[in-house]
């Protein structure tokens, strides 16, 4: 009967094991999968940087050339 536990109890510790050993392995591919995961959002996060900024760049011109149209308008009413 004592073999027969201790058998059984070996049998459990080596399936415990192996089960462990499986989650280290999934555990290691999500910690892949994560860390590609983040280069991708931080390369996209880059892209609407770059396009944030392009957009503020041409919202300046605008603003400026309007600014220059109301001084011209603001020049033409005190004329007439």
């Amino acid at each position: 009967m004592t073999e027969d536990v201790e058998n059984l109890t070996l049998r459990l510790l080596q399936e415990m094991r192996r089960d462990m050993a499986d989650m280290r392995h999934e555990i290691a591919d999500m910690r892949q999968e994560m860390s590609t995961f983040r280069e991708e959002v931080n390369e996209k996060f880059d892209t609407v940087n770059a396009r944030l900024d392009g957009v503020t760049h041409i919202m300046t011109m605008i603003a400026a050339h309007t600014f220059h149209l109301d001084e011209r308008l603001t020049k033409l009413e005190r004329a007439v």
